[in-house]
């Protein structure tokens, strides 16, 4: 699967996935994608791939062996935005999230330049062997930020690289 080059004035600019759907992508390409919505308050979040769950204890959706690039966000993640159970992994070849932004097109100060995780326990989110590097946040959290106000399920990352990311705070992970 390639998707590339698309554009939405919402959310989602490249995938959407919602409740119930859930979705695998392996050995698969997310680049180039926009969510240029900027109106009134709302901004257009996840330039690459929206994964929205209505509550806790939602399906998964998993991220094998894929790259995740060169997509902004006027919003919030400009790579991925989930408030779903996410597992990414090199399990099918190396998965890399790299060259997103968030804050795109004016969007002000926004958050999760690679990934911006939203999920509620028990929900959580998983990384193993991924690679996060060259994104860029207006806000906090240039590669990741996980949490809003009210806090975030679990964030687990093992024998990952997240490096080289920009942000206002917290340049690779707030």
């Amino acid at each position: 699967v390639a998707e590339q080059g698309a554009s939405s004035a919402g959310s989602g600019g490249g995938i959407w996935v919602s409740d119930p759907a859930r979705m695998v992508l392996t050995n698969s390409q997310v680049i180039n994608n926009s969510a240029t919505q900027v109106n009134g308050g709302g901004r257009g979040n996840a330039g690459g791939i929206f994964i929205f769950s209505a509550g806790s204890g939602s399906r998964q959706t998993v991220i094998h062996g894929s790259t995740i690039s060169g997509n902004s966000a006027s919003g919030e993640g400009g790579g991925i935005w989930s408030s779903s159970n996410l597992l990414i992994d090199a399990s099918n070849g190396l998965t890399t999230i790299s060259g997103n932004s968030a804050g795109a097109n004016g969007g002000g100060s926004q958050v999760g330049g690679g990934i911006y995780l939203n999920t509620a326990s028990p929900d959580s989110t998983t990384l193993t062997k991924v690679t996060i590097t060259g994104n860029t946040a207006t806000g906090n959290g240039g590669g990741i930020a996980s949490g809003n106000d009210s806090g975030a399920g679990p964030l687990t990352v093992s024998f990952s690289r997240i490096a080289g990311n920009t942000a206002a705070a917290g340049s690779n992970i707030d």
